[in-house]
């Protein structure tokens, strides 16, 4: 018997369930299930890896052919935005396309991925951003001063402006990477908002927007480059834009930059636990109001109902032919 038929057999998780971690008493204990699921992982990881070093070595290397161009701001956030969405496309079936230590961190404080994984897919993306930096020096002539200018925070004259700006970049990116990727709407059904509902219910109006597993996922990887673009932009004149630990990490140790290094992991893990912590909130919060309005709008059927056989008994009552012995 094949690992893949041992998988089907013993009815394990599929691939990207991997991510979650499984309760132990669901899980086969067999030898042949443990190394399927031990090739999954390492597939996972090592797309992790390849996927953050091809990310981290486009975005150097653009900053390097374009600095000191005018357009330079905007050239760079939009080379990162439409990486960061190929990437999306090419390696979200492989290992989720974290690409950013932060973005694992709210993953893992959501339950979503593992420790073990957690841990792997930071080491992976360490590894990279590493390796990324060590290519950006085989391929560009004398780059140092750039990779520096990547490890530092730029000049500013509080180091507070830099962490808040990293801070709300982080918060806002996994957000975002958090309602459009990682929270599937749950069913096919359309599900939109709607303007009001009727006595029994029923919801009437216009829709303002509709969304369903399919559309949402398929949409992810537009809106998460568009919004690294937009917060790549905002924030590089205070904090560098970075918004990712693993960005400044592979030029801090190719370049021996320390200084203030702190800010991106604090700021950055800090703004991806908030962002979690609002999306779990907001999720538990909607499931109460559904359970509410679900609940409200069978007492309506109830009374509807009630309604509409009193007056169907007041009506045979009224009748001259009824009679009550017949009843």
């Amino acid at each position: 018997m094949t690992d893949v038929e041992a998988v089907k057999n013993n009815l394990l998780a599929p691939v990207r369930d991997d991510t979650v971690a499984v309760p132990r008493m669901q899980r086969d204990r067999s030898e042949a299930s443990r190394a399927a699921r031990k090739r999954i992982m390492l597939g996972a990881v090592f797309g992790e890896f390849v996927a953050t070093f091809i990310f981290l070595y486009v975005v150097a290397a653009a900053n390097i052919n374009l600095a000191g161009s005018p357009i330079a701001p905007l050239a760079t956030a939009l080379v990162a935005g439409f990486m960061l969405m190929s990437i999306a496309f090419a390696f979200a079936e492989i290992s989720g396309a974290h690409v950013n230590p932060a973005v694992t961190f709210a993953t893992w404080l959501a339950g979503k991925t593992s420790n073990r994984k957690s841990i792997l897919y930071v080491l992976a993306q360490l590894t990279a951003s590493i390796l990324a930096m060590c290519m950006i020096l085989a391929t560009f002539p004398k780059p140092y001063d750039a990779l520096e200018n990547f490890a530092l925070v730029p000049a500013v004259k509080s180091k507070a402006n830099a962490f808040w700006m990293e801070f709300m970049l982080t918060f806002i990116f996994v957000f975002i990477i958090f309602t459009v990727a990682f929270e599937v709407v749950e069913g096919s059904n359309d599900k939109g908002v709607k303007l009001k509902a009727d006595a029994l219910g029923r919801e009437i109006g216009l829709t303002l927007y509709q969304a369903n597993a399919q559309s949402k996922a398929g949409f992810a990887p537009f809106a998460i480059g568009a919004t690294c673009t937009c917060l790549a932009m905002m924030g590089g004149s205070v904090s560098g834009g970075a918004f990712n630990p693993a960005r400044v990490f592979g030029p801090a140790v190719v370049a021996n930059v320390w200084k203030d290094q702190w800010i991106y992991w604090l700021a950055d893990f800090a703004g991806a636990a908030c962002a979690a912590g609002l999306r779990k909130g907001i999720k538990i919060y909607l499931s109460y109001s559904h359970h509410l309005a679900k609940v409200a709008a069978q007492a309506a059927v109830s009374r509807q109902v009630a309604a509409t056989s009193s007056a169907s008994e007041q009506e045979l009552v009224g009748h001259p032919t009824f009679d009550p012995q017949l009843v």
